[in-house]
């Protein structure tokens, strides 16, 4: 558990954070000094495990679920950037978000500028800007994916993946437009990103999770159900085993 955090209160209230996701925006700042790279799509992220943040801060957070939504607010206010692999939830902050560093030049009553230091200037061992980001060549030519890169019938095509894989065929078009809006909003590759979603729902399906048969292929995309934990079903496999009350699952397309 921290069991300090620094939150930068001034931007906290500019940006309309709440404590929760002010607590939230210090964790993910900090974690840009000790947090594991990845590159995805060729870009370089922080890996951010929502367990992590909740043994960590433990005040403002107690599900995982709850942390998921604070990034998703982070990002919407323009703070953070998100991204994914098959088992990794993805951050980086943005040129916004690292407005978040306290400028001790600004000083404040109880602690005036030019009290108590000795340097003005930065330095190996007294750096002006404590976090230390590691430099990632970025691929000058890559742009990120629109619509007008790719064509509607490559994403569509793609759409077709995850359809195929086994949810319910319900809402096709809520489900085709929340498709398109998370990988033109995330800068994903249509075809490996329907992939992934189609693994995960042939695991899923395999594991016989509670409820998975009733969830909506729009609510799965929107939500990221993805990053929900797999569970095994327990129930038997003999239907007779259960007995009278047995309901064999339904919609498994």
């Amino acid at each position: 558990m921290q069991y300090l955090v620094m939150i930068n209160q001034a931007k906290a209230i500019e940006w309309g954070l709440n404590a929760n996701q002010a607590s939230l925006m210090s964790f993910v700042y900090d974690l840009e000094s000790w947090g594991r790279d990845v590159v995805a799509h060729g870009k370089a992220y922080k890996w951010v495990s929502k367990n992590k943040v909740v043994q960590e801060l433990p005040l403002y957070f107690n599900k995982a679920d709850t942390v998921h939504r604070g990034l998703i607010e982070l990002e919407k206010k323009g703070l953070i950037s998100r991204n994914f692999t098959r088992s990794q939830s993805l951050v980086k902050i943005t040129d916004k978000g690292r407005e978040w560093r306290f400028d001790a030049s600004q000083g404040s009553d109880l602690n005036p500028r030019g009290v108590g230091f000795k340097s003005e200037g930065g330095s190996d061992l007294n750096p002006t800007d404590p976090i230390t980001i590691d430099q990632v060549t970025i691929d000058p030519d890559l742009k990120p994916l629109s619509e007008t890169d790719v064509s509607k019938d490559a994403i569509e095509k793609s759409f077709k993946i995850f359809w195929t894989a086994g949810m319910r065929k319900l809402g096709r078009k809520q489900a085709l437009a929340e498709f398109k809006k998370h990988v033109t909003k995330n800068n994903l590759d249509h075809e490996q990103f329907a992939t992934m979603l189609a693994e995960d729902i042939r695991n899923r399906i395999q594991a016989r999770q509670q409820g998975f048969d009733l969830l909506h292929p729009e609510r799965y995309i929107k939500n990221e159900r993805w990053t929900d934990e797999l569970i095994q079903n327990q129930m038997p496999h003999d239907p007779h085993a259960m007995g009278t009350n047995y309901r064999k699952p339904t919609g498994w397309a």
